[in-house]
């Protein structure tokens, strides 16, 4: 198994079948699941994954009475790359 979006998502499962596990049980059950790896690894991702939890919430309580004006100006891009100006070379997308 990789240590990619399947890896990260098999380490959630473990941590929430039982949130009181510590890390070298952890990562006991994740590399008898296929991923090897250290227990500070271990440690840096379920960190990571709580930081990333408490960032999109925050977000979202910050954006929850928000109105359609406003959200009409927002633009979802799933994390691809847009030049709005003519200094950037590459291809151009045109959308309206």
């Amino acid at each position: 198994m990789s240590f990619g979006n399947q890896g990260d998502r098999t380490l959630r499962k473990i941590v929430e079948k039982d949130r009181f596990q510590t890390l070298g049980d952890l990562r006991k059950q994740w590399t008898e699941s296929g991923v090897e790896t250290s227990r500070a690894t271990v440690h840096r991702r379920v960190l990571l994954n709580q930081k990333q939890r408490q960032k999109r919430l925050t977000w979202a309580t910050e954006k929850q009475h928000w109105t359609v004006a406003q959200w009409s100006k927002v633009l979802f891009s799933d994390e691809s790359k847009f030049c709005m100006s003519f200094g950037n070379q590459g291809a151009r997308v045109w959308r309206k």
